[in-house]
């Protein structure tokens, strides 16, 4: 980053906690009031009920040496998945403290050092987080069996015996709510200061496009397995995937544009409405090409083409019925 402010380049990227500052402006954001926040509204391109929407606040910060702008984003979304969350983590807690109230459940004790000791023992080496857990000493007296009745005038001694009072509360539904809020918040940062919170997020979520790339190049639909044998191969092979990327995102692009305003696209499983590289590569493997010959040439010609694969072509602006020279790859 200190790298970057020097050269003159900017940076966006999600703030993990540590960074000081963003432990900071959480803080920050979570006690200012609910007026503070400005609706972001939904930022997906085809929204659906499930689509996120946001809030925002904007925190001027120093990072890197520089100046820094800071987002505080709250995600409806984030939130709904926290509420299968904390019930996991709760989980544990509640099979452990049943687990440790077990074993001091019905003992008694001697003295109150062995009573301590077995309170600790109940508490536990790792501190609840969810459950309150209190324990308490109590001294209650014992009876002592003699042989034959007392003597008249003796006292009869009673030691006191010990036991331990467990107590759990459990969290209130208050204090949930305030945690799903607190982890449905996530912080951008970025050092360009001309950015508000719509475009910094925006343009974080726009970056998802390196990391579906890496997986479209080593997808087994078009990458199988085969042995090539020296390691300058593999750089080929490399070199090769990354000139076929730019041409599939083109090919996904101009396919998309085409069936912007149209229905979606039938296939056998499902329908699409803006369908990616992976369901076209999909829809043109089961193409039928069958060999033709005539005198003396020879060709392939497309066979039975299906109307899902009609449309791809026709948005592609590919002759549907021309014959192909050659044989065919595979």
């Amino acid at each position: 980053m200190k790298r970057m402010h020097v050269a003159g380049m900017h940076w966006l990227g999600r703030l993990s906690d540590r960074f000081n500052c963003c432990a900071e402006v959480k803080a920050r954001a979570w006690a200012e009031a609910k007026e503070a926040w400005v609706e972001l509204g939904l930022l997906a391109q085809t929204p659906t009920p499930q689509s996120a929407t946001y809030q925002a606040q904007a925190f001027e910060v120093t990072l890197a040496d520089g100046p820094a702008r800071a987002f505080v984003y709250h995600s409806l979304s984030r939130d709904r998945k926290k509420e299968h969350t904390l019930p996991r983590e709760i989980e544990p807690e509640c099979k452990r403290r049943e687990s440790l109230q077990n074993n001091v459940t019905g003992k008694t004790f001697r003295c109150a050092v062995d009573a301590e000791h077995g309170v600790a023992l109940c508490q536990g080496t790792t501190p609840f987080r969810w459950l309150t857990v209190s324990t308490t000493v109590v001294p209650q007296e014992a009876l002592v069996n003699h042989r034959g009745p007392p003597k008249e005038g003796a006292l009869i001694e009673t030691p006191p015996e010990y036991t331990i009072q467990f107590q759990v509360t459990e969290p209130l539904p208050e204090v949930i709510q305030a945690e799903r809020k607190r982890r449905s918040r996530f912080v951008l940062g970025t050092s360009n200061l001309a950015f508000d919170a719509k475009t910094a997020l925006q343009e974080d979520k726009g970056q998802d496009q390196n990391e579906h790339g890496f997986r479209w190049t080593k997808s087994s639909i078009h990458l199988g397995a085969f042995w090539l044998e020296k390691p300058e191969r593999v750089a080929s092979l490399g070199y090769v995937l990354w000139l076929a990327l730019p041409f599939a995102r083109f090919m996904r692009a101009v396919v998309r544009a085409e069936l912007k305003d149209q229905p979606p696209l039938e296939l056998p499983y499902r329908k699409v409405k803006r369908p990616s590289e992976t369901v076209m590569l999909e829809a043109f493997r089961d193409w039928d090409l069958r060999r033709q010959s005539h005198e003396t040439s020879t060709w392939h010609q497309r066979i039975a083409v299906l109307p899902y694969q009609r449309r791809l072509l026709e948005a592609l602006d590919l002759p549907i019925d021309r014959g192909l020279v050659g044989e065919p790859p595979g």
